[in-house]
């Protein structure tokens, strides 16, 4: 078994693949061209500094993956958007160097005036920027986790 045991408030667990969370956020402006929520990582992330992405994190001990999703979007770039919103697109368990489980979620056709959007809800150095990219323009950004990649195959189409 490739398990290891930790210890969280005096009982013993189990421990194994982590859990991770990623918004899929398209919004809309008034004349209605579309975007993407994104951000833009910090100096203190272990990888991809300064590449861009959507919302995405790891699951926290006792919470649910909707009330994942929803944070790490608020804590990422200060959008409250509700729970009912998130509809769960797909869940990628295929093994690769970080051993993730990857839970993805869609949120279609929000209106950008909506969200005033902030990072002064994440860790200190986590998000140096917050936007709404426009989709015709992601090509011209780095982005992190092949996150590009997803846009292209589960938004453009």
């Amino acid at each position: 078994m490739k398990n290891f045991e930790i210890e969280y408030n005096g009982k013993k667990y189990w421990h194994s693949r982590s859990v991770a969370m990623l918004a899929m956020i398209v919004g809309i402006d008034g004349n209605g061209n579309k975007f993407i929520l994104a951000n833009k990582r910090g100096k203190n992330t272990p990888d991809y500094q300064h590449c861009w992405c959507m919302p995405c994190g790891y699951l926290d001990f006792d919470e649910t993956t909707e009330q994942a999703i929803k944070r790490e979007v608020f804590e990422e770039t200060g959008a409250v958007i509700p729970e009912d919103y998130f509809i769960l697109h797909s869940i990628d368990s295929i093994p690769t160097e970080r051993q993730n489980v990857t839970i993805r979620y869609m949120v279609k056709s929000v209106g950008i005036s909506e969200y005033a959007l902030t990072s002064k809800n994440s860790e200190i150095g986590e998000v140096d920027e917050v936007k709404w990219i426009y989709l015709r323009d992601i090509n011209a950004y780095e982005w992190a986790f092949n996150h590009n990649d997803l846009i292209k195959k589960y938004v453009l189409t």
